[in-house]
């Protein structure tokens, strides 16, 4: 199917493949956060229409998050099977990412200090600590840093150099609480609890879950 129309809602700019008749007048939003190139059927006039975005939200996990910590629990769980370190070609391989994308985040990783490398046949990158030493939250701050922050609010002042609504913002109070919720999470998953399998991730963020819910209450 190709693109017929192309539409502007706010800052995204999007491409509508419709599937069908619809009314050139007709009013096309898209709802939610969807990565760049992915699509999402908006229904109308017993119409599909499929929103492609061609912009990335600002709130939300970099590429650098997902893969860093992906590299990171590669070299976990090969020091926890055999004590030894992996190389950037054997992530690469592992992780299907470019030799000089995965030579970056070792580079962020390294001056962060979760990882060290060394020489040698045996050598490679390693934790530089236990993995139940090592805090994602932390991690995830040294590879892109907290999905919201004071200069959040800054960025995104529209036209003026002040934000409109500095002085009293709803929309600040709430992206700051879901900051909040986010970090206390983080703050109790560590490395170790992610180099288990899916099913004893979710009984970890259960555990995590119930914890939050008797701090609050």
């Amino acid at each position: 199917m190709e693109p017929r129309d192309d539409v502007r809602s706010g800052e995204a700019r999007a491409r509508v493949a419709l599937g069908g008749f619809f009314p050139a007048a007709a009013s096309i939003r898209t709802h939610g956060v969807l990565p760049t190139g992915q699509n999402q059927p908006v229904r109308g006039d017993d119409s599909d229409v499929y929103v492609y975005t061609e912009f990335d939200p600002a709130m939300k996990l970099s590429a650098s998050e997902e893969y860093g910590l992906r590299c990171l629990l590669q070299i976990g769980r090969r020091q926890r099977e055999t004590g030894g370190g992996l190389t950037i070609s054997e992530i690469s391989r592992f992780e299907g990412l470019s030799v000089p994308n995965v030579a970056k985040l070792m580079r962020i990783l390294r001056l962060g200090g979760f990882v060290e490398s060394s020489r040698g046949q045996s050598g490679g990158y390693r934790l530089t600590r236990p993995a139940d030493m090592m805090v994602v939250g932390d991690v995830l701050t040294a590879l892109g840093g907290r999905m919201f922050n004071p200069e959040f609010c800054e960025d995104h002042a529209g036209r003026e150099g002040l934000c409109t609504h500095s002085v009293d913002c709803s929309i600040r109070s709430l992206w700051t609480s879901i900051q909040s919720v986010i970090d206390q999470i983080l703050s109790r998953v560590t490395l170790e609890d992610l180099l288990g399998d899916e099913q004893a991730m979710d009984a970890c963020m259960q555990n995590v879950t119930e914890e939050l819910i008797q701090v609050s209450g």
